[in-house]
């Protein structure tokens, strides 16, 4: 939801930002990504929706789990929706610009300093409690760490603006480049724990407990 709320911001008041990723006025291409981030919204409510549907049932877990997911729909995005309809100057602007600038200076920050510690040790400590991941995906592990890793690389010198230091770059258009190549680089030393270090434990622990066929390891030798 930020990330839309960022870029609808960026997208509706482009004029303002003559530096912005919205060319003035926008292109092809800038529609295509404003439908695309409306799309990944609309996917990630949608799985979001199913996976509180269906079982197990743990009502207490899934009231948690909601009302955080209503928070942060109310603090990232729904404040701002009456700003897009009052006038693209004065204090009609006033809301985005403020929550404009306190993702580039502040929250911003915050997301990409949690991306590497938190998601590579809350992803190793689920490998690391099973002691038969038979559903953990190499190829897939591998895909995600070349892929995410190649976008934020590639991104450094596609999403530029002139005459700015490293910090104002990130704080402007970089963090998704910087954020992504986290990503990738937590996936790459998943992808080296399973292959490197878990795959023998687990094929020992698959043999121990005589599972063969379907709850055989999928993790090579």
């Amino acid at each position: 939801m930020e990330q839309l709320t960022l870029y609808l911001g960026h997208f509706l008041f482009h004029e303002s930002f003559p530096d912005s990723e919205v060319n003035t006025p926008p292109s092809v291409g800038d529609w295509l990504n404003f439908f695309q981030i409306w799309v990944l919204l609309f996917g990630s409510t949608t799985t979001f929706a199913v996976a509180i549907w269906h079982p197990p049932s743990r009502a207490i877990e899934k009231s948690i789990v909601i009302l955080a997911y209503i928070a942060c729909a109310y603090g990232s995005f729904l404040p701002i929706i009456p700003y897009f309809w009052k006038p693209k100057s004065g204090t009609g602007q006033l809301g985005p610009d403020m929550f404009l600038a306190a993702h580039a200076h502040c929250v911003n920050w915050f997301v990409t300093a949690g991306i590497f510690p938190l998601s590579l040790l809350f992803e190793w400590f689920a490998l690391r409690g099973h002691p038969v991941p038979g559903g953990l995906s190499i190829k897939g592990l591998a895909i995600q760490a070349v892929v995410f890793i190649l976008m934020g690389i590639s991104w450094t010198w596609r999403m530029t603006i002139n005459d700015v230091t490293w910090v104002e770059w990130y704080e402007f258009v970089g963090y998704p480049a910087v954020d992504n190549f986290l990503f990738g680089v937590v996936q790459a030393l998943l992808l080296a724990y399973v292959t490197w270090w878990r795959a023998p434990n687990a094929e020992g622990a698959a043999q121990e407990h005589g599972a063969p066929g379907e709850t055989s390891p999928l993790l090579p030798n």
